[in-house]
């Protein structure tokens, strides 16, 4: 029988800030595609970062960008399912901020949530990116060692990454070929 903390026992337990080892981590929560409604997203946010919480055994950063100033409110008044404090920093940006890429604004918002991800490693911050949908249930501290690959750049479609080539760019970032991603990401 394994040993599991009643919620109970856990009240208290997550309120501190994680140590610098623990990765920080970015979500999206757009409510005009119509695939979420605002009430969904409130409980898939809370359902995603308890289960963080409970991984890391802190309240972990995460930056939410959004296009709803009640979805950051209720994200900033947010308990855990263990009603422990949560650490959100919320981004509201109007739809007319993104940028269009010449796709469709499904696909134009797609690759803009690819730029967001890609700045913040412009400024040095290491983390990792989950969908809202997300469960974690392990720490993920050590999955951002530095001797782990994790896929920061991509390759759209079929295109073939030669292997005598060292490096690539990707909005300014040198990644890798082993850190290439093939295919498409969203």
């Amino acid at each position: 029988e394994t040993n599991r903390n009643t919620s109970s026992s856990l009240l208290g337990i997550f309120d501190n800030s994680c140590g610098p080892k623990t990765p920080r981590f970015l979500s999206f929560a757009w409510t005009h595609v119509g695939r979420w409604r605002k009430s969904d997203i409130i409980v898939s946010m809370k359902l995603m970062y308890s289960s963080l919480a409970r991984a890391h055994n802190c309240a972990p950063l995460v930056y939410v960008y959004t296009n709803d100033l009640d979805i950051s409110r209720r994200l900033s008044a947010m308990k855990t399912t263990m009603k422990t404090k949560t650490h959100f920093i919320v981004v509201v940006q109007s739809l007319d901020m993104i940028p269009s890429q010449g796709y469709d604004k499904w696909r134009d918002l797609s690759r803009y949530k690819l730029d967001v991800f890609v700045e913040h490693l412009h400024h040095g911050e290491r983390l990792i990116w989950l969908d809202m949908d997300t469960l974690v249930l392990a720490d993920l501290s050590q999955a951002m060692s530095s001797n782990i690959s994790w896929g920061v750049g991509w390759e759209r479609g079929s295109q073939i990454i030669e292997k005598k080539e060292s490096r690539r760019r990707y909005s300014g970032v040198v990644v890798q070929p082993r850190n290439i991603v093939m295919g498409d990401i969203w």
